[in-house]
């Protein structure tokens, strides 16, 4: 038997422990965790802050291949409307018409908009009957974007990029069914023998950036990362390249 006093002694631990515990998982009983709605709008706001960081960041980057990927897409898109004979109606029209086929133009060439070297239109070529119902020769090479031909869609580049304008790449025209590419005026290459002439080289640069210098100077032909190419091949044939000067084979 023990004695009195540890008795008493252990009886005080015991009840002072049950009570320790007993306050312990009431508090814990009574404390409120996350509600399942507070979880929700908490990772809410982490995703919509990130989407704000992330496209921030992006659109402070400058990328050229996406660029050169856009305006490729845009040529493509004059090859399709050409080929599906799409009917447009410009400002001279009195309804839709089929067209002799459509183009891509970084003109006119308007000194006085601001716009104007990082800017291009794919335009509508003429209709295939004029207004007093006749034919018109579609197979006129002549097929350089002017006033009468009306707009199918404009672009303007991104303020920091622009066309290198010396010179600037000339009008390329599609017309079904083929559809035959124009380059300028011509449909063939000038010379069969140098493969130079069997594409249009259109070069998008970062602004500042000289098209040519010497070693070191950060120019386009000296394969600054600064510049890139869209080669337009007389095939029908669209690339995209980072070579100065050269596009892909032809061939």
């Amino acid at each position: 038997r023990l004695p009195l006093g540890r008795v008493i002694a252990l009886k005080f631990v015991s009840n002072s422990s049950v009570s320790m515990f007993k306050d312990f998982f009431s508090k814990l009983r009574s404390s409120k965790g996350l509600t399942l709605i507070e979880i929700l709008v908490t990772a809410g706001l982490i995703v919509f802050v990130s989407s704000l960081v992330i496209r921030n960041f992006s659109a402070s980057r400058l990328n050229l291949e996406r660029v050169a990927n856009v305006m490729a897409s845009d040529i493509r898109l004059s090859q399709r409307l050409a080929l599906s004979s799409h009917q447009h109606q410009g400002p001279n029209d009195l309804e839709p018409r089929n067209r002799c086929g459509y183009g891509i133009t970084n003109k006119p060439n308007d000194s006085s908009d601001p716009n104007n070297d990082r800017k291009y239109q794919i335009y509508a070529g003429p209709p295939t009957v004029d207004a007093g119902g006749n034919p018109v020769n579609c197979n006129s090479p002549q097929y350089q974007q002017s006033q009468d031909y009306p707009f199918y869609k404009s672009v303007i580049l991104d303020s920091r990029i622009e066309f290198e304008t010396s010179p600037r790449f000339r009008d390329i025209f599609f017309t079904p069914p083929g559809p035959t590419t124009y380059i300028g005026p011509n449909s063939t290459p000038s010379d069969l023998t140098d493969p130079v002439t069997y594409w249009e080289q259109i070069i998008i640069k970062k602004n500042g950036t000289s098209k040519n210098g010497p070693p070191g100077s950060g120019a386009c032909n000296q394969g600054s990362p600064n510049c890139i190419y869209i080669c337009v091949y007389y095939s029908g044939r669209i690339e995209i390249s980072k070579t100065w000067g050269n596009c892909p084979a032809p061939y």
